[in-house]
């Protein structure tokens, strides 16, 4: 098959999205309203776009990664009825969800820039560098390198989920919305969210058993091996990769990630919101990187960063002695780029060796002030 090399990020204004087209020399190829209809196929993605009196069936094949990915694809024209066939393929296989968008489609150096208004979701600028037509992978990673530099995009910006993904998960989260609008005095939401070896998870553990916050801990969802530790697997509810995408294909995470090395979390809906039904105040941990995702939502939720040095972080992380050097690295990476996350959270917290105490006062300190006195006092 054919091979892409994709990158998808928010875009802040598609008219000087469409500018920074011009300036480099861009052609502007294609303005369509496209209709995509996905399918529920046990493998990748399938989809069947319509877009005036044309229709394709579209295949692709890439993994969920917040950054430049490679993604393998065919691409079917469709001669004839396509309402049948969308039926045909529904009855089949089941229909996930449809998305609409308005499509401006610019060409650049044998690569296509896609700025889309996405009905009910937003805006967004997609990458798509055919290395086929640029003559090798090295060279397409460096063409999506340049234009994601001449756009100013940020990893706080990238998205690694297809539009069918995220259109799942904000309708799901409109349901719970609902569902939690008419609770009666629910439980707050406090998200915590930080590098590995940033300490989150031990103030996670150690902020839960303070009777005086009342905070219940919302188990992540994980298709990590277990390990030793018992105390940090209760955190956990471990379910095959199976299981994992059924829950993520449903809207039943308000947020997950897939790691590179074949590891997923995500943080459940359903145990959040029972808790919320009982009463209780919430905590739970989030998966790097889905700030802005968290944010639009579950927008009530208080969010905390946990930071530290990333030579702290390494040295951490080397010292747990159970990750290997490439998931070390890929760690690292992540945590690299903590400055553009920074802004989207609603506190951020240093926690530098020797100051884990301190950390957990400052974070109780803040967490009391958003609940009523009788918990807090």
């Amino acid at each position: 098959m054919p091979t892409n090399i994709e990158l998808k990020a928010h875009c802040s204004s598609l008219a000087a999205a469409h500018a920074v087209c011009t300036s480099l020399g861009g052609s502007l190829i294609r303005s369509q309203l496209q209709t995509d209809t996905y399918f529920a196929v046990p493998q990748g993605r399938l989809k069947l776009r319509q877009h005036g009196s044309s229709a394709y069936l579209i295949y692709y094949n890439r993994a969920d990664q917040p950054s430049e990915r490679e993604a393998s694809f065919d691409l079917f024209p469709i001669g004839g009825d396509s309402a049948r066939l969308a039926d045909l393929f529904s009855s089949l296989f089941g229909a996930r969800t449809t998305v609409v968008k308005n499509r401006d489609t610019y060409e650049w150096e044998g690569c296509l820039i896609n700025l889309d208004s996405v009905r009910g979701i937003g805006e967004f600028l997609e990458i798509e560098v055919p290395v086929e037509k640029v003559q090798s992978q090295e060279r397409a990673f460096q063409l999506a390198a340049r234009l994601k530099r001449e756009f100013g995009i940020t990893p706080a910006d990238v998205v690694p989920w297809s539009y069918a993904d995220i259109a799942i998960m904000y309708a799901a989260a409109l349901r719970h919305q609902a569902r939690i609008s008419q609770l009666e005095s629910p439980g707050q939401v406090f998200i915590i969210d930080g590098p590995s070896a940033s300490g989150k998870t031990t103030l996670v553990h150690s902020l839960s058993r303070r009777s005086e916050l009342g905070l219940h801990l919302v188990p992540r969802y994980s298709t990590r091996p277990r390990r030793d530790n018992a105390a940090t697997e209760s955190e956990y509810i471990f379910v095959s990769p199976e299981e994992f995408r059924a829950l993520a294909s449903g809207g039943g995470f308000i947020e997950y990630r897939d790691f590179q090395f074949g590891m997923s979390y995500g943080l459940p809906w359903l145990e959040t919101i029972e808790a919320m039904a009982r009463k209780e105040n919430v905590i739970g941990i989030a998966n790097w990187g889905n700030i802005r995702h968290i944010k639009a939502v579950c927008p009530a939720a208080i969010t905390i960063l946990v930071d530290a040095p990333l030579d702290t972080l390494r040295r951490r992380l080397m010292d747990r002695g159970f990750n290997s050097p490439e998931q070390i690295q890929e760690r690292l990476d992540n945590a690299a780029v903590a400055r553009f996350y920074k802004p989207y959270y609603d506190h951020v917290i240093q926690n530098d060796d020797g100051m884990l105490d301190a950390t957990e006062s400052e974070m109780s300190r803040i967490i009391a002030s958003y609940l009523p006195r009788s918990h807090s006092a």
